[in-house]
């Protein structure tokens, strides 16, 4: 399996290509259906600062905007923030922009929204990205995810690559406290996905 190095620098072009040739089986064109019960088991209440990295179309940004949080959202491709910003742009409380989610430095976040960021990443490179998450929060922030657990074999090679709650567990281990890890049903429209978790953490 090769690896795949997610920076601005070198492989922004990799997610920018599928952009630009409409490959984005994982765009739901709406906000995840589980987004409302992960939100609730997260306790979380408006205007908590929430920042959604990878956002792509934007559909989850939006929808925690118009709950009442605060967000920002970002995304390696600049096709994808033009097409967020085109469906949401007049969205209040949600800002939309390209970035490095590896060069972000804010440590102000109430909470950090992953839905297929962590999983788009190679193994390798998947406690990087908690890290990265981890150094964005604020002391007590919390990690929310919708994770893949379990993909059909026709995607194997990835991205995206499965995350088992093994490994989930495994790899949240020393820097977060886990407040929650619960089976979730897939979207229809992403059938390559055969298992989800809800997945909470929090920044220890």
């Amino acid at each position: 399996m090769a690896l795949i190095s997610f920076t601005m620098s070198d492989d922004s072009s990799f997610w920018e290509v599928r952009w630009k040739e409409n490959r984005r089986g994982w765009d739901l064109h709406g906000p995840h259906p589980s987004l409302a019960a992960l939100m609730r088991l997260s306790t979380l209440r408006a205007p908590a600062k929430g920042w959604v990295p990878g956002c792509g179309s934007g559909h989850d940004a939006a929808a925690l905007a118009s709950e009442g949080f605060e967000v920002e959202a970002s995304d390696i491709s600049p096709t994808a923030i033009q097409v967020a910003q085109n469906l949401y742009g007049k969205v209040p409380r949600v800002k939309f922009a390209v970035a490095d989610l590896f060069e972000k430095k804010q440590a102000g976040f109430d909470f950090i929204f992953d839905r297929a960021m962590w999983c788009a990443l190679p193994p390798g490179r998947q406690q990087e990205y908690l890290k990265a998450c981890w150094e964005n929060l604020r002391p007590d922030g919390l990690f929310c995810s919708i994770a893949f657990a379990k993909l059909s074999k026709e995607i194997e090679a990835g991205p995206p690559f499965e995350i088992s709650k093994k490994e989930i567990e495994q790899q949240l281990r020393g820097k977060w406290k886990i407040v929650q890890i619960e089976a979730a049903k897939p979207p229809e429209l992403t059938p390559f996905i055969l298992e989800e978790m809800l997945v909470i953490a929090r920044k220890q």
